[in-house]
């Protein structure tokens, strides 16, 4: 695929926003355009990624900045399923990786770090699968 799709499912406060293909520069008004849709009326909203082929600096922010937008406005936004490797790669290149969340990330629920082990709580979470 070359180019960007977005197809969000769910009701009510539960939304999954599905993302394929580039989340790149040339797509970043459709992928905000997505986000925006995927947040109104919305509580929880879980993005799958693992379809994604390629990602740069402008999706990162993107899928970042919507998980901060959750936070400020007392809602949930994480990445469902495995991260592909093009979102891993981007991850490490931009100094993503991480094991704890920003100082903004306040109920440890960072996109950029791996889910919890086995028998591990993650606090805040909702409980669904990643």
């Amino acid at each position: 695929m070359n180019g960007f799709a977005g197809i969000i499912s769910g009701t009510g406060s539960d939304r999954v926003l599905e993302l394929t293909g580039h989340l790149t520069i040339e797509f970043g008004q459709e992928i905000l355009n997505q986000l925006r849709e995927a947040f109104d009326g919305a509580e929880r909203i879980w993005c799958e990624v693992g379809r994604v082929t390629e990602i740069d600096l402008i999706g990162l922010q993107l899928l970042c900045a919507a998980h901060r937008t959750a936070m400020k406005q007392n809602k949930f936004f994480g990445i469902c399923g495995d991260k592909p490797g093009a979102i891993r790669s981007s991850m490490d290149a931009a100094g993503l990786t991480r094991h704890t969340g920003c100082s903004f990330d306040r109920d440890r629920t960072c996109i950029w770090t791996d889910p919890p082990r086995a028998g591990e709580h993650q606090p805040g979470t909702t409980g669904a699968p990643r």
